[in-house]
Formats: structure tokens, sequence, C-alpha cells
């Protein structure tokens, strides 16, 4: 297992059934990541009664969506729609194999996170394990490595793709296979992740203190402890989703360290 690691994150869906999320608080967890959507019209049954759960157990809460074959701003659109993400939720794309039909690929995954990223203000977290390593091979991909990496492993050593430094969130077991699978109580077996940083950071990382983006001339860019920050030009046009993301990327190891970020104030707003 990972040194120095937080393992105090589950992730959940419908499948999971009836959660005690305040026994799963009392039991040391800190942050819950449920499943929102798939697709472009399935929403889960879960999502809306557990971010309930979480908010009044005190629990950081996330969602995230299982990317399918086909449209990827649609996509990210449906997702946005259903979770209405406030500053302090975790938002993840979950790309992965679909066994029950059409699977998401690259391009359709480059276009979810950056029109998320665009209308967040904050990177995607990309979920994912040996379906990216095999899409991706050697080839590195700066738009997707803006995207902090939830690795898919199930095994006692993380092996990241070639593609990013290191991982943030590390799915170590379902709650069958994988190393030490333990009960949470008032979850039971499940899917559980560990964090790449202390608590301390853990929270950092889930709640970035980030504000759109705002470009233009003269641009007069904040700086922090936690984040640094860059001013960026474009002449006064408005930076599409492309740039966007990629200027996101400058601030995935921010001077100083800490979980990166972009804060920038200027005369014109990015927009979708």
């Amino acid at each position: 297992m990972a040194d120095g690691a937080v393992d105090a994150i589950v992730d959940l869906s419908h499948h999971n059934g009836a959660v005690n999320l305040a026994a799963a608080k009392a039991a040391g967890i800190l942050g819950v990541i449920n499943k929102a959507t798939q697709g472009t019209g399935f929403v889960d049954p879960s999502y809306a009664e557990n971010r309930t759960k979480a908010r009044g157990a005190g629990l950081l809460w996330g969602a995230y969506h299982f990317g399918i074959g086909g449209d990827g701003v649609a996509q990210a659109e449906h997702f946005l729609n259903v979770v209405s993400p406030g500053p302090d939720e975790l938002l993840v794309l979950d790309f992965e194999a679909n066994r029950a039909g059409p699977s998401m690929v690259l391009e359709e995954c480059r276009a979810f996170v950056s029109h998320v990223s665009a209308a967040t203000g904050r990177p995607v977290v990309l979920y994912s394990g040996h379906y990216v390593k095999d899409l991706l091979g050697s080839t590195p991909d700066p738009l997707l490595a803006a995207c902090p990496l939830w690795l898919a492993q199930y095994g006692p050593t993380p092996v990241v793709p070639r593609n990013w430094a290191s991982w943030a969130l590390w799915q170590y077991t379902d709650g069958a296979a994988g190393v030490r699978p333990q009960p949470v109580p008032g979850i039971g077996r499940c899917d559980r992740d560990r964090f790449n940083g202390d608590a301390n950071a853990l929270v950092s990382f889930w709640r970035p203190a980030t504000t759109p983006a705002r470009i233009g001339h003269p641009a007069a860019a904040e700086t922090s402890p936690m984040l640094g920050a860059i001013s960026i030009s474009t002449g006064g046009r408005m930076m599409n989703d492309q740039e966007f993301l990629a200027a996101l990327a400058l601030f995935q190891t921010p001077p100083g360290g800490g979980a990166g970020g972009l804060r920038m104030s200027g005369e014109d707003v990015c927009t979708r």
C-alpha cells in the first residue's frame, strides 16, 4: 500500500443499497463519491438521497459520471444539469470499458472534461485504470494530464500510466478483490479509495480555492499560498473549452506545491 496516504474515501452507487453514512463517518470515512449520471439520460437513483445523508453527516461529497460511447459534450451537460455542482463538490469522469454497450473513446473523454472544466473553473478528476493505459499507450495527452488521476487498480502497488506523474486517488478494492478489502460500518463491502496525501491535503484537493477564469487585458492574477496564479490574454475574445483546460494544466503542480488551481481576474469572462 502507498505510504502516507489517507484511506478514508468510499465510492457508491445504487448497487450499494441503503447506506448509513453517519455510521461510516463515525468509523473514520471522510469522503463519499457517488454515481450521479450515465450517458445522456440516466440518473442514479441513490444520488439525491445519499447526497443529503453525506451532507448531514459532514462528509466530503463528490459526484461521478459513467461515460459511454456518444457525444461527450451532451453527456457533460447532462451531468452538470443533474449535479448542479457547488464549489466544494468533487467532479469525476468514470472512464472505463462499458460492458453493456459502446464505450467512451478518448475524443469523447476529452470533450467531456473540457466542457465540465470550462463550466466550473476547475479540473475534472479522471477515474480509470487499464482502459486508459491501453488507449494511450506511451502517447502523451496534455489535456488529460491536467485531470487529477483516480487510479483503479486492485493490487498492492499503484502503477501509474505514463501520462501522469502520480495518482491523486487510488481505488484499491471493490470490497471483494484487492488488498485487505474491509467492510465499512453503515455500508458493508464497497469500493474503497486512498488519497495521496494527509487529511488536510485531502480537504484542499477536494475544495480548491478557485474562481471562474477571467481573461483579457489587463489581467491581474491573484496568488495564494496553496495555488499560485497566472495572467492569460486572448486579445479580448472568449477562451474556448480546449484553451481553458490547457490553462488548467499549467497549475497541475503550482509553485510551492499544493493541489493546483486557477485564479484570475480581468475584463472578459471565460464562458461555454
